[in-house]
């Protein structure tokens, strides 16, 4: 005597892997993009409440970057080359030391300060932290957290 044991619809559910793999794949883009836009939006609203805009250049060297890893993707947000130089600077502020006035003369003629007067002043106080990446990425994760559900849901609604 022999019983057999039938499986009815792997077809169709190998078929759903496929499309879940697929959807994963475009939700997953297309959330990567728009958490990329957010936290770049951001981190400009935070450098702008901070007051630390001159010429703009921080703000608008703000970019993100999506690139394929080995499990998935990856966002990077980050400033121009010409803004890295001093964002760091701007985000964690300094202690007192000597800067070089070339470095500070454009700021100080733009705002009708005496660049020894600024010197002066980053010798004896440093620069003040504004900590605008800290502040926009912490709205990021909060934001990617309260949406990871719906993120979820979009795939499981293409399979």
């Amino acid at each position: 005597m022999s019983n057999s044991i039938e499986i009815h619809g792997l077809d169709e559910l190998h078929a759903a892997f496929k499309r879940a793999n697929e959807a994963v794949t475009s939700e997953g883009k297309r959330y990567l993009r728009e958490w990329s836009i957010y936290g770049v939006k951001q981190v400009q609203l935070h450098t702008l409440n901070a007051g630390a805009v001159d010429t703009n250049e921080l703000i608008q060297g703000i970019h993100y970057d999506i690139r394929p890893t080995a499990s998935g993707l990856e966002s990077t947000i980050k400033p121009s080359t010409q803004a890295d130089k001093y964002a760091v600077y701007v985000e964690h502020g300094t202690k007192p030391h000597t800067p070089p006035a070339s470095a500070l003369q454009g700021w100080a003629d733009r705002h009708g300060i005496p660049v020894w007067a600024v010197i002066r002043k980053i010798q004896r106080e440093g620069t003040e932290a504004r900590h605008m990446w800290r502040d926009g990425f912490i709205d990021l994760e909060n934001k990617v957290d309260s949406e990871l559900h719906e993120l979820a849901e979009a795939i499981v609604r293409k399979i």
